[in-house]
């Protein structure tokens, strides 16, 4: 099963609908970011306080 698996995603199909569902899914992240933006008033990347639920804080 691994190798079966292995063979799909090196398959040059495969590989290319990888990085476009990549930059797709970054296209949304910034998407929703602006999004919580708007609504918020707060920049995804802002933590408030002890960053206990802020995923831009994990990255320090």
């Amino acid at each position: 099963m691994r190798a079966l698996y292995e063979e799909i995603m090196a398959n040059e199909i495969m590989v290319t609908f990888s990085e476009a569902q990549e930059s797709l899914n970054e296209l949304m992240g910034e998407i929703n970011g602006l999004i919580q933006f708007y609504v918020t008033g707060e920049e995804p990347s802002s933590c408030g306080g002890d960053c206990a639920g802020c995923s831009g804080c994990s990255g320090f």
